[in-house]
């Protein structure tokens, strides 16, 4: 969830930095940053889901390819005792057996 962490944690405007100190701007640059942050607010709603996605999509993906070293490790183990045994059972036994950290 990098890019969701990203746009939920980033801090990406220091608001005491924009609003002028000076007092004929001040109003102007309140009501101006009120618009840009309302619009923010609206492009963030649209970004979110969307980043959302990408990182659900990272996750099935990181899934799919341990599943994958996964079967790989088991294919070999089985093609490698499968004439070293005599049943079917004595193979799954030895898989088990070598296959448990």
């Amino acid at each position: 969830m990098k890019t969701t962490k990203y746009i939920l944690n980033g801090n990406f405007i220091n608001i005491d930095g924009i609003v002028s100190e000076n007092v004929i701007f001040k109003p102007i640059t309140i009501i101006m940053g009120s618009a840009v942050a309302i619009f923010g607010i609206l492009i963030l709603m649209c970004v979110l889901p969307c980043a959302i996605m990408i990182d659900n999509g990272r996750y099935i993906k990181l899934q799919y390819y341990l599943h994958i070293k996964e079967r790989r490790k088991y294919r070999t183990l089985y093609h490698v005792l499968k004439p070293l045994s005599v049943t079917q059972r004595e193979t799954k036994q030895l898989i088990l057996l070598l296959s448990t950290n």
